[in-house]
């Protein structure tokens, strides 16, 4: 339900990690329980922030206090639950079978990627994850011992004899029940307390039409845009196009309207928006991303350099350039925006993550360049880390971010201020960097 990341400061406060979808949990008065101990704590007061929960309980007074806790998972009892949503610890031990019947093996763990969630499966073909997504999990019923997977759309190779076998020996053999919870509090596993019901289906998809899909594979299938597709949270599919010589001369080949336009009458549905990337579309920046990311079904025809055929122009909805000089052809451009449209995503990362971000919406300095970031050691070739992120005083430092953040983007990005209605707060710190001057 949540783990204890740490003391914070010198009155017994602790930084806290959520990891439950109901806030409730944390609110004043609420009572939990340390994982594998008898003793109650009671929450006497409970702050969000960027980074999580500071919580201080009643009965932790100073900071080796708080120290004993460090690492440790907070239970709760058990609170109802909607239909569909289950405990991590009731999925753990369910049956995995395909949509033939074959026992793939059973749920050793779960664990959290991001937004979503992975069970880690072990069996006759050794291990195997699985995102619960609906898209990669036709029926999802733990409570009664079942979980059934798509295979094929998860990428598994066919059975083999030995699978076989497993699959006749599985049917016969006695099922895993789930796991029974403690009648006092909630069983929590690592990193989470509960499982929903997988989603259903992708929120976003991309179709990319380009002369050379072979330049998106690597870059689209690793890091935040590989996890997010393997999770079902987004897809992302490439389809080859053709092109030819230009009429009336001149070096380079140009797309052909045809072949796309053919394969826009393939993918296109209602509600699809599609972009041409060309140097002669609007700048792409953060909000337009957003924008992208809303979207639900993206296509993304990749221009050359020397251009398309100016019919192609008249199929779509928007044309984007991802800055001005030239490349080879609109494959990296793509690279670029899925790669940013991606991580927006509900899902992808947290929230509060996509929010602190430089050119973000979020605060403290959303829409400005990020505050400078600091991790150990203390001390590095001279170099400290500023003493307010380590005084424990929450509220001096949410202001230095800002103020930091506000100094990064007056001396490097200007023009940023320029476009920003800024708040008291914000010009109140705007004056204290013109007598400051540079920065430390």
């Amino acid at each position: 339900m949540a783990l204890i990341k740490g003391p914070h400061g010198v009155r017994g406060a602790l930084r806290v990690e959520s990891l439950t979808d109901d806030p409730t949990r944390f609110v004043v008065g609420s009572r939990l329980w340390p994982e594998g101990d008898a003793r109650t704590l009671t929450i006497a007061d409970s702050t969000p922030t960027p980074r999580g929960l500071l919580i201080r309980f009643a009965e932790v007074a100073d900071r080796d206090a708080a120290d004993a806790f460090r690492g440790v998972y907070l239970e709760a009892p058990i609170a109802p639950r909607k239909r569909g949503e289950y405990l991590w610890h009731e999925v753990v031990g369910t049956r995995v079978e395909d949509r033939s019947g074959e026992v793939l093996g059973t749920v050793r763990e779960l664990l959290r990627a991001g937004g979503g969630e992975v069970a880690v499966v072990d069996g006759p073909r050794g291990e195997l994850l699985v995102p619960l997504v609906r898209a990669f999990i036709p029926r999802f019923a733990p409570r009664r011992g079942v979980m059934v997977v798509d295979t094929e759309r998860l990428g598994v190779p066919a059975p083999s004899a030995q699978g076989a076998t497993a699959k006749a020996g599985g049917r016969r053999g006695d099922r895993r029940g789930t796991t029974p919870a403690p009648a006092r509090t909630a069983s929590v596993p690592r990193r989470s307390a509960a499982a929903r019901t997988p989603v259903a289906g992708p929120v976003l998809e991309v179709d990319i039409l380009t002369l050379f899909p072979g330049m998106l594979e690597g870059p689209l299938s690793e890091s935040i845009p590989g996890r997010v597709q393997a999770e079902g949270i987004a897809a992302v599919r490439r389809h080859r196009s053709v092109d030819d010589y230009t009429f009336g001369g001149g070096a380079g080949m140009v797309m052909r309207p045809e072949p796309v336009a053919a394969a826009l009458e393939a993918v296109r549905r209602p509600g699809s928006t599609v972009v041409l990337l060309d140097p002669a579309g609007e700048r792409f920046d953060q909000g337009l991303a957003f924008e992208l990311a809303a979207a639900g079904h993206l296509i993304l025809i990749c221009g050359r350099y020397e251009g398309v055929d100016e019919r192609i122009r008249g199929l779509v909805d928007r044309e984007i350039s991802i800055g001005d000089y030239v490349l080879s052809g609109g494959e990296p451009a793509a690279i670029v925006v899925v790669d940013t449209v991606l991580r927006l995503v509900p899902g992808a990362i947290e929230s509060a993550s996509v929010e602190q971000e430089s050119f973000g919406d979020g605060s403290p300095g959303g829409g400005l360049l990020e505050y400078p970031q600091y991790t150990r050691p203390r001390e590095f070739r001279g170099a400290v880390v500023p003493e307010v992120l380590v005084s424990g005083d929450h509220g001096a430092v949410e202001r230095w971010r800002l103020r930091e953040a506000l100094r990064r983007t007056l001396l490097r990005r200007p023009d940023l201020l320029v476009r920003r209605v800024l708040s008291a707060q914000e010009r109140e710190l705007l004056a204290e960097i013109d007598v400051e001057g540079e920065p430390d």
